[in-house]
């Protein structure tokens, strides 16, 4: 029975752990994307610029 408490703990630790590491990976793809969309209207008035 102590075996199964402790795996259900480890169970519920680990799986809280990868939630957080998802959260993050997220929150960061979201942070370049926003980057990303930002620097695109710059390089395309860069373009348009004649030389």
């Amino acid at each position: 029975m102590l075996k199964n408490v402790l795996a259900a703990i480890g169970l519920l630790v680990v799986s809280r752990k990868g939630y957080d590491w998802y959260t993050e990976f997220q929150d960061l793809k979201k942070k370049v994307a926003r980057a990303e969309a930002e620097r695109k209207p710059k390089q395309q008035a860069d373009d348009n610029v004649a030389p």
